[in-house]
């Protein structure tokens, strides 16, 4: 640390301590002043470049969940609604049908 070009003179040693000991503090402040802001900075970039890259493939996928000014829902009435067998899994044949054909099988 110096003063006018010359260096700082200090009645102890101990003061001189104190006086490089706030100047390093002071520099510490100020690089981490800027390295932070610095990092927010360039992850700020990273995360728009990386989201242009990613969400113009997948597009239609975000449409379809969120809809836009295309999407058209079809409304039908409820009577049509209750009148579908909406039971998948229902078997094509009871029990009594299956057992007379494995007798039948058998025979």
């Amino acid at each position: 640390m110096s003063w006018r070009g010359g260096p700082l003179r200090t009645a102890s040693p101990v003061m001189s301590t104190i006086i490089l000991r706030g100047d390093y503090e002071m520099k510490i402040k100020r690089i981490l002043r800027t390295a932070i802001p610095s990092i927010l900075i360039a992850l700020t970039l990273v995360v728009a470049i990386v989201a242009n890259v990613m969400i113009p493939p997948n597009m239609n996928v975000i449409n379809g969940f969120l809809g836009d000014s295309t999407t058209t829902t079809i409304k039908q009435p409820k009577e049509y609604n209750d009148s579908l067998d909406l039971q998948y899994n229902k078997s094509d044949y009871t029990a009594d049908e299956i057992a007379a054909l494995e007798h039948a099988l058998n025979e």
